[in-house]
């Protein structure tokens, strides 16, 4: 049979491999939360540089959208406004200063 003394012994160290496995979890959660957030800001930075690039390229000729630029660019209060940008590239431009204002890097 054993003693109060051997079987309190028994709980603290159960209780320090608990604590031990708990600070384990709890470093890779936060090295896979780092990773995934680091995952999520490269997809996004791609997916805004192939809209920029993709708007870019289907725009470079005239459009009837071009009069609404103005508008949009007054509505937006974006520092990029010029006044051949489309729409939409505007709306990028001033969604990508804005990531960057936040300290989002995109490149």
């Amino acid at each position: 049979m054993t003693t109060n003394t051997e079987r309190l012994d028994d709980l603290e160290a159960g209780l320090r491999m608990v604590q031990d496995e708990l600070k384990k979890l709890t470093t890779r959660i936060n090295d896979q939360f780092r990773n995934f957030e680091q995952s999520v800001n490269r997809t996004i930075k791609n997916s805004l540089n192939l809209m920029m690039e993709m708007v870019t390229n289907g725009h470079e000729g005239g459009s009837n959208i071009s009069r609404g630029n103005k508008r949009l660019g007054e509505k937006l209060k974006s520092p990029f406004v010029e006044r051949n940008e489309k729409p939409l590239f505007l709306y990028m431009k001033t969604l990508i200063h804005s990531m960057e204002t936040n300290g989002c890097s995109v490149a």
